[in-house]
């Protein structure tokens, strides 16, 4: 089989003070589009993908995809929503995969991040 050609993708904060780019999916089928969620972990937008070959979707977290949150997957090289195990979040639906606290700080509260949702 062939493989899926790929294309180099980032989410680049507007904010000239912030700086923050990160890289997205790199399948080239894949359209992204912001989703009205905010990632209880870290407070980022949610980013809806959609394979324009296949029509399935789903949601990921551009930060959390690319930092994925150690407490809760210690293993995870990329992390997407349906993956997360977090325990108040309504995306996710995995298994925690070291019995972490769910991504929460020691404070009990997900860390303060700035949202970041440039340009797709």
């Amino acid at each position: 089989a062939i493989p899926e050609p790929r294309v180099e993708r980032f989410l680049v904060c507007r904010n000239a003070l912030c700086g923050m780019v990160l890289p997205l999916p790199s399948k080239a089928s894949q359209q992204f589009a912001p989703y009205a969620h905010t990632c209880p972990i870290c407070n980022f937008q949610v980013v809806k993908v959609v394979n324009t070959t296949t029509r399935r979707e789903h949601m990921l977290c551009p930060y959390c995809f690319n930092f994925v949150p150690r407490d809760l997957h210690p293993d995870k090289a990329e992390l997407r929503c349906f993956q997360c195990a977090h325990p108040f979040c309504n995306l996710a639906r995995g298994v925690p995969e070291g019995g972490g606290g769910g991504g929460l700080g020691a404070t009990g509260r997900a860390p303060v991040r700035p949202r970041a949702m440039g340009s797709l």
